[in-house]
């Protein structure tokens, strides 16, 4: 069975307790709908670092990653916004930590597009060494010029949402902040499954 049937399942039942807990204005109900969101962070890092191929779990399709990371993307901002919601105190930590989570997804993405230095490749160790140095000045070449551009949209970006946090109440604020969110990591998201890839 597709790993990415049981991301969908969890994070279905989690995000329709959210809802009612929304709906219901109660506290407890969002503490049982963390209980799905570990489950479906469990399963998405599990997935995330587990080899295309093994001898024991079989086939772990690229496709299982990237949606099951999806949902744990989109739940988590739901989450922490959410909580925001019930409590008052913290509404603006809430507030933030949802949009640097946004603009770390942002930065990340348009990161690989470089095809210079990609960070998720060194960790890896897919690149040896010496490639790594080759490509050292020309990767940061690109970043500098890359970071000007992108930190003037992220700025103005977070800008407007800090903006709208200001000028209007919290669920208000919290609903464009997340729908933005969820827009376009799905855009980005379906743009990939688009692209041919492994044999189911």
């Amino acid at each position: 069975m597709r790993l990415a049937m049981f991301n969908g399942i969890f994070a279905g039942i989690g995000a329709t307790i959210l809802a009612f807990a929304l709906i219901n204005d109660s506290l407890a109900t969002y503490y049982v709908s963390l209980f799905f969101l570990i489950i479906v962070g469990i399963i998405a890092v599990w997935n995330t670092f587990t080899e295309t191929y093994t001898d024991v779990e079989g086939f772990v399709h690229p496709e299982d990653k990237l949606i099951g990371n999806y949902l744990f993307f989109c739940f988590i901002i739901a989450e922490i916004l959410t909580l925001g919601y019930f409590s008052k105190g913290i509404r603006a930590i809430s507030f933030i930590m949802s949009l640097g989570i946004f603009a770390a997804l942002i930065f990340l993405f348009f990161l690989t597009l470089l095809q210079g230095l990609n960070p998720l490749v060194v960790v890896q160790g897919i690149v040896t060494r010496k490639d790594y140095i080759q490509k050292e000045k020309e990767a940061t070449a690109r970043i500098l010029i890359f970071a000007i551009f992108l930190g003037l949209i992220l700025a103005a970006a977070e800008m407007g949402f800090l903006l709208a946090y200001d000028q209007l109440e919290y669920p208000i604020a919290a609903a464009a902040l997340g729908i933005s969110a969820t827009t376009i990591t799905g855009i980005l998201s379906l743009l990939l499954l688009t692209r041919q890839n492994f044999p189911v």
